[in-house]
């Protein structure tokens, strides 16, 4: 495997796992139903 195959993957995964965090927080936000506080 060389730094050519692996870069476009890393992106691949960054523009996955990023938007999927952000997802699952906002779903996690919504769940509890209140603003949170202890950031």
């Amino acid at each position: 495997m060389t730094a050519a195959y692996l870069q476009p993957f890393m992106v691949l995964v960054t523009c996955w796992v990023l938007p999927a965090m952000a997802i699952v927080t906002l779903f996690l936000w919504i769940e509890k139903g209140e603003p949170t506080s202890n950031y």
